[in-house]
């Protein structure tokens, strides 16, 4: 019994420890950023994110201390990862549209307003909460549906038709709504060549550092070398370098 007490002792110390130890490396690096050692600050905060630690803070100015330093594509990747865990925060997304007008932005496909309208609407709930609308709807199908075989009115198969409006509306918002979460999208590191093939053997043009790409498939060639196929923000798809794409996760 004294045995396990001090095992449990010694485990909870060291947890202390370890959150005592991360906290100093945290200070550390505001300090250094505060006296414009920008490099000492990047290293301080990478020893907590090697720790297997990660927060809004620790990307968020991982970002700053990057964008600083003059490593644009790195900063936008961070801010990219704070606004994973934070997404309206207003500040991170300031300095994440400062950063992007310091590179070379790929122009986006123009999109009708009723698509921005659409991603608007499906992305104002999660993903459970779309499943949990559309069981509901579901159900007052099934219920409506009874009492109509029972009592004919035209008010329940208005309400009938209504409810099957609703399920659709919700099932397309839950499916987008999925899609958006299991999208892989990733910050291109250095200008990159972009090839027709896996084979990463015919390039068909240039990309450069700092944009962003959602990431559709990862091949490893005959030569042992990673490749990317992606898809780019002007609708272009292409495969790039495994080394010189991070992934936003």
């Amino acid at each position: 019994m004294r045995l396990k007490i001090t095992i449990v002792l010694l485990f909870f110390a060291a947890l202390v420890k370890a959150d005592s130890y991360l906290d100093s490396l945290f200070f550390k690096g505001n300090a250094h950023y505060i006296e414009e050692q920008y490099a000492d600050a990047i290293d301080s905060y990478n020893q907590i994110l090697d720790s297997n630690y990660a927060s809004f803070e620790l990307y968020y100015n991982l970002g700053n201390s990057y964008f600083q330093f003059g490593k644009i594509p790195k900063s936008i990747l961070y801010f990219e990862k704070a606004l994973l865990l934070d997404k309206g925060n207003k500040s991170c997304l300031n300095n994440l549209e400062l950063a992007r007008s310091r590179i070379e932005m790929i122009e986006p496909i123009p999109r009708l307003f009723y698509v921005n309208w659409w991603n608007l609407f499906s992305s104002s709930l999660n993903l459970n909460w779309w499943s949990v609308l559309l069981i509901i709807s579901v159900w007052s199908i099934c219920i409506f549906i009874v009492l109509f075989s029972r009592n004919r009115k035209k008010w329940i198969f208005n309400v009938i038709i209504s409810s099957i409006i609703l399920c659709l509306i919700f099932a397309f918002a839950m499916v987008s709504a999925n899609n958006k979460q299991n999208k892989v999208s990733g910050i291109i590191m250095t200008d990159s060549k972009l090839y027709s093939s896996s084979s990463l053997k015919s390039d068909i043009g240039l990309v450069k550092a700092g944009n962003k790409a959602i990431v559709k498939e990862i091949f490893t060639t005959t030569e042992n070398n990673d490749a990317v196929f992606i898809h780019l923000e002007d609708g272009q798809t292409a495969y790039i370098k495994a080394s010189e794409i991070r992934l936003i996760k």
